[in-house]
């Protein structure tokens, strides 16, 4: 196995899909793996530690419903380049699903094959890679630095399609490949919201610059969310990143939309108010009519994203 096909292995493992759903178990499980093997951690890991670590991952990125780690640390055999060595001396290995009770009960260890394992050691570069695959496919842009900092790995930003760079004894770069975007989305979003925050009006500016707005997704655009106004918010950069790690969400009102706040969100004042303030508030409605939320995006961040 070459680097270039232990890339397209990991862009194209198989996810489970129904409908519009988010099923990031893969991901999530391959990126603490990732992280494992920059610090040279052993190639496999027990199914307990699996457990608790990739349920802290879910906890804090996956969607608002149960994850079980016990799909991907099995279904990943079929991608190529995960195995579970001792799967055949499970009860259940005949059946060719293993069942939870016994992944637990024998403390069945998984992890990269050999094969991979070696190329990620003798390539240290090649796990950031990696990730940057896994990031941009699968989570928004603004929850990567957290992500990456979750499963640790150290990492720079490169210019997507610039070549890495390795230099002994600092941080390596790492690539990222993300899906084609509209340019004109940030400039037409925040243009639709006079330039302020739907939540907090926030407006701030340096030499007539904004400082700390931006454009948010409402369906992340990593999950076929369009560059288009109608699937847009601008935000500052407390309640874009409320947005999408499901602190905030969104409810229809009448012809307009309130601000939910998840019970899952703590803390002292006045740092609770910065969202408690906001809830049941109308959003600040843009201009036209014609670029109001639609309905399809909203709903799909309440499923998919705010813990309610």
């Amino acid at each position: 196995m070459t680097p270039e096909g232990f890339l397209r292995l990991v862009n194209d493992i198989t996810i489970w899909k129904k409908g519009s759903q988010r099923a990031p178990h893969k991901p999530l499980l391959l990126l603490l793996m990732l992280g494992r093997s920059v610090h040279g951690a052993a190639r496999l890991i027990t199914f307990s530690e699996a457990e608790t670590r990739f349920g802290e991952l879910w906890r804090r990125f996956g969607p608002p419903r149960r994850g079980l780690v016990q799909y991907p640390f099995q279904y990943l055999v079929h991608d190529g380049i995960w195995e579970i060595p001792r799967a055949s001396e499970l009860p259940s290995w005949g059946t060719g699903y293993l069942r939870l009770t016994d992944l637990r009960k024998h403390d069945a260890e998984g992890g990269f094959t050999g094969e991979v394992s070696e190329l990620l050691e003798s390539d240290p570069e090649l796990a950031l890679r990696a990730a940057g695959l896994l990031l941009a496919k699968h989570f928004p842009i603004s929850l990567h630095d957290e992500i990456l900092e979750a499963v640790g790995l150290s990492y720079a930003w490169l210019v997507p399609g610039s070549p890495a760079v390795r230099e002994p004894g600092k941080k390596q770069r790492m690539v990222i490949y993300r899906r084609p975007r509209r340019l004109v989305f940030r400039k037409e979003v925040l243009e639709a919201y006079d330039e302020r925050c739907a939540i907090c009006d926030f407006d701030l500016r340096i030499n007539d610059e904004l400082l700390g707005l931006e454009a948010a997704h409402i369906q992340w655009h990593s999950h076929k969310g369009p560059d288009d106004v109608f699937n847009g918010l601008a935000l500052c950069l407390l309640h874009h990143r409320a947005l999408d790690r499901g602190a905030v969400g969104l409810e229809v009102k009448g012809t307009g939309y309130r601000v939910l706040v998840s019970g899952q969100v703590r803390g002292s004042n006045p740092s609770e108010s910065l969202l408690s303030d906001f809830s049941g508030q109308l959003i600040r409605p843009p201009r036209s009519r014609l670029h109001v939320p639609r309905r399809t995006y909203v709903d799909w961040h309440r499923a998919q994203v705010f813990r309610n």
